[in-house]
């Protein structure tokens, strides 16, 4: 919004300046421009910064295309980017953000971090309806062109996924016609709400470091003294807070094996980026200090991570 200021005198205030000790008192009227509320998104130009925000942000966009490719095929991850870089003449940021959902709404993560990263702030005319005629006219065409590109979206194809029975065996059975992973599991649907925790950093760090599996199988060996730190917590009871944390079956040092195999474990052995950080994070739950260690090792060893 643009807005000038002109001092204008109020006669009814200056009729008497010596009860005044700071002298005439002047009225502000202020004109401004009121900004559309079909901008949703904070690009001005958006083939030019959504370019910028790829480079920017390069291991997340490379896990995104990891996931399409993966998920929906490669020629999605083609529709994809032509949808990311059409410019607001083309595609309404409304039109924009349907469009987008559609290709990541079944990863919530990917989703959330997208919007927040492009300054996405839902109209209220989503949440409730417009009382205008014109507003509705309009919301009825905006609404048509989210029908039409999603008729042109490619259908989801999700792969099997593991279901741990426990944590020392993974079994794999096909998805018949349960929902992806990344909806159901509790985990990643609390990652989604506070991106800001620890998990949420190192959800963010998981996801890139899938993009590299040289550097993940080697996770072990070049960082030996938090793998053995893991392995001494999950064998001991360990006092926090001066509340001691009793061994479960799950909290024991059971738990270390599956633990390592899990980390060591590429995108082609399980192609589930959301089963298995799952996994992960179900077995670091209860220990938060090898969260934010495990997050720092994995920011050390991707160099382009660093700050």
């Amino acid at each position: 919004m643009s807005a000038s200021i002109e001092p204008t005198p109020n006669s009814a205030l200056e009729t008497d300046d010596s009860n005044n000790m700071y002298g005439p008192v002047h009225s502000v009227a202020i004109h401004g421009q009121s900004v559309s509320p079909n901008i949703l998104v904070a690009l001005l130009n958006r083939p030019r910064e959504m370019q910028d925000l790829a480079v920017r942000n390069s291991f997340f966009y490379e896990a995104i295309e990891n996931y399409i490719r993966d998920t929906q095929g490669d020629s999605s991850w083609d529709s994809f980017q032509h949808i990311v870089y059409a410019p607001r003449e083309e595609m309404s940021d409304r039109v924009w953000m349907a469009s987008i959902t559609d290709y990541l709404g079944h990863h919530p993560a990917f989703l959330g971090k997208f919007k927040e990263s492009v300054g996405y702030q839902s109209s209220s005319s989503e949440d409730e309806d417009e009382e205008d005629g014109d507003d509705e006219t309009e919301d009825d065409d905006e609404d048509d062109e989210v029908v039409e590109t999603r008729k042109r979206a490619p259908k989801l194809t999700l792969q099997p996924y593991p279901r741990r029975h426990s944590h020392n065996h993974v079994h794999y059975h096909p998805m018949q016609s349960e929902p992806h992973p990344s909806i159901t599991s509790p985990t990643l649907r609390e990652e989604e709400e506070s991106r800001g925790s620890e998990e949420g950093g190192l959800v963010a760090g998981l996801v890139a470091l899938r993009a590299h599996p040289d550097i993940q199988v080697q996770l072990p060996e070049r960082y030996p003294a938090f793998f053995q730190r893991a392995r001494r917590c999950m064998g001991s009871c360990i006092m926090s807070m001066d509340t001691p944390r009793f061994q479960t079956a799950d909290t024991s040092e059971d738990s270390f094996e599956p633990f390592i195999t899990l980390i060591s474990t590429t995108r082609r052995q399980q192609p589930d980026d959301g089963a298995w950080m799952e996994s992960i994070l179900e077995i670091l739950k209860c220990w938060p200090e090898l969260i934010d260690e495990l997050s720092d090792i994995i920011d050390d060893s991707l160099p382009r991570r660093r700050h």
